[in-house]
């Protein structure tokens, strides 16, 4: 059963529907159909951390295993607090706040993984299940946050790893592909 994750989370928070943005102008594509500002960033950061997360920790599974006030730093070590204020910056929200709702949605995502996932994963599983995601989730990550520089993967903010289209699938599964081959040849060395 394919699931966008994005999708699933924004339900599970009963929050409105996110919206895509356009990786040509960086703005939300149907701004008529605006979705609460704070969810709209701040679910795709929460995603993003934890597909990182992913591909650079070999305990995946432990991380269904782990308190939702203890996700984010995983997630995002030590640029947490960054990342954190960013947010507060451009959604003019609390910081304390802030903390409180990230942890909410880290703990629905987690909660999505584990209705989403055998009952006994396999790390393998669910690095395999984020990799499937990935594109759903760049669709709605704001490039105004700049988010992979404090995950250090430039290709987060790439707007060519957000098009959408035939020819653009086709080259995000050759993506994929690659990626999943090259994370494999980095973790045996």
């Amino acid at each position: 059963m394919a699931i966008n994750l994005v999708e699933s989370v924004q339900q599970k928070l009963n929050v409105d529907k996110l919206q895509k943005i356009d990786p040509d102008t960086s703005k939300v594509i149907d701004a008529e159909k605006p979705s609460d500002k704070f969810y709209q960033l701040a679910i795709p950061v929460v995603l993003t951390g934890l597909y990182s997360f992913t591909r650079i920790d070999k305990d995946n599974r432990d991380i269904l295993n782990l308190k939702s006030e203890n996700l984010l730093s995983s997630f995002f070590g030590e640029n947490n607090n960054t990342v954190m204020a960013k947010i507060a910056d451009i959604t003019k929200t609390p910081l304390d706040e802030i903390r409180h709702k990230l942890q909410n949605i880290a703990g629905a995502v987690i909660g999505t993984l584990k209705e989403n996932l055998s009952e006994k994963p396999l790390d393998s599983d669910v690095k395999d299940f984020l990799t499937g995601q990935r594109h759903n989730i760049l669709l709605y990550l704001d490039p105004a946050l700049q988010l992979g520089k404090y995950i250090e993967d430039e290709t987060i903010d790439d707007s060519t790893n957000k098009m959408e289209g035939p020819v653009s699938d086709l080259m995000h599964k050759i993506g994929q592909i690659f990626s999943e081959s090259g994370n494999d040849k980095k973790e045996e060395i």
